[in-house]
């Protein structure tokens, strides 16, 4: 809570909190989100936007709903279509049957407002993606883009390394990204529909390592070998594959 007074009263734009079903795989008493934002609300008279992390795949969409309920101004979905595609359905839904009141609704899109005046962001033109992804194709932002996704893959469970496996599985709570790279790199393997956990899994016949995009991690993990990369860019999942494939480490560290 210190940290959370500081970058208030430091007039941040924006702050980013779990969303309560976030928070509650992360083991916090039920409420707390909502405490907490009411207290930067009339406790700090902060007034930016208080963004709500959600959690991955079609959850995403009830937790959307519960977060803006709690006092979330906006929602940050994980880097996967079926958790953006359910936040949107989720809000939207909720805010035609009156389950989002239109109070709410309106305070939301306020803070939104106030943080983009902040930064004068509303005073800019909407971005371009082609000059975006010109800029970023520079080679010295793509060399530096691959040393931050290396670093950042962590070995959640260790286990064998899959080189060459024999069988890729995945659900349809797996991100396509991650599957569509897996079988790019390891076109000669057996595609396998698992259950509906999230991961990706690698599976040599002798062993198998199982890769995951973004927390929270799922419970319980799955058995053998877990590797962790944090987003679906394609420098993210390139280091994932290379460690899975014993190519390079996996030195990132989980949060706390």
């Amino acid at each position: 809570l210190r940290v959370l007074a500081a970058v208030a009263r430091a007039a941040a734009g924006a702050i980013v909190l779990p969303s309560p079903a976030v928070a509650a795989r992360a083991g916090w008493p039920a409420g707390l989100v909502g405490a907490i934002a009411l207290w930067l609300r009339r406790g700090l008279g902060f007034e930016g936007a208080i963004l709500a992390e959600l959690p991955p795949g079609s959850s995403a969409g009830p937790a959307a709903v519960e977060a803006l309920l709690c006092g979330a101004d906006a929602v940050l979905a994980a880097p996967d279509a079926a958790a953006v595609e359910a936040a949107a359905g989720a809000l939207a839904a909720a805010a035609s049957a009156g389950g989002l009141p239109h109070g709410r609704l309106a305070g939301a899109v306020e803070a939104v407002l106030r943080c983009k005046r902040a930064g004068g962001l509303h005073r800019l033109p909407p971005p371009d993606p082609e000059a975006a992804a010109h800029l970023l194709a520079r080679p010295s932002d793509a060399l530096l883009a691959r040393r931050i996704a290396a670093a950042a893959v962590t070995l959640v469970r260790p286990g064998p390394v899959v080189a060459s496996p024999a069988e890729i599985g995945f659900s349809r709570a797996t991100p396509g990204a991650l599957r569509r790279a897996a079988t790019e790199r390891w076109p000669g393997a057996r595609l396998r529909h698992d259950g509906a956990g999230r991961w990706l899994s690698l599976d040599s016949g002798s062993g198998a390592c199982h890769l995951l995009i973004g927390l929270p991690l799922p419970e319980p993990l799955p058995a053998g070998r877990v590797l962790l990369a944090h987003d679906a860019v394609p420098a993210s999942l390139e280091a994932l594959l290379r460690a899975a494939a014993g190519e390079a480490p996996a030195p990132g560290r989980l949060p706390g």
